[in-house]
């Protein structure tokens, strides 16, 4: 009886597990994305006032030349400093690509500047050859 709660139990949990990761829209992995995190001068000048429309609020949207594919996400106004942005995931998957990201606010006792700040960021990846769907995390 204990055994077969137990595979009972390991069957719910894996599959929640498994379940989790195809929920993403995205599908299996297929392939990492190399990419990289744009300071604000290296933001192409015809994406910046896209990004200015929207930082207030959380956003998330693409923008591509014919080199670039560029991700942004936002996580809007933050009343102070410290925060980071952490790309957990970035991948082209069997239906689109994925994108997981984290805000993570100031740590305790870190110096922080008491006016608005917005927190977003944005990653250039190589040109996709084809329209791909975007999942966002």
């Amino acid at each position: 009886m204990i055994l077969l709660a137990g595979c009972a139990f390991a069957a719910v949990f894996l599959t929640a597990c498994s379940v989790s990761e195809v929920n993403s829209g995205a599908g299996e992995k297929v392939e990492d994305l190399e990419y990289m995190i744009l300071d604000e001068d290296r933001i192409p000048e015809e994406l910046m006032p896209l990004i200015e429309e929207r930082y207030e609020e959380a956003f998330q949207m693409t923008y591509t030349d014919n080199e670039y594919l560029y991700v942004c996400i936002g996580y809007g106004r933050q009343e102070n400093s410290g925060y980071t942005i952490v790309v957990n995931d970035f991948f082209l998957g069997e239906n689109g690509v994925l994108v997981d990201t984290t805000l993570i606010g100031p740590t305790a006792g870190e110096e922080r500047i008491r006016e608005p700040q917005y927190a977003y960021i944005v990653l250039r990846t190589e040109a996709l050859e084809e329209e791909t769907p975007m999942y966002w995390k």
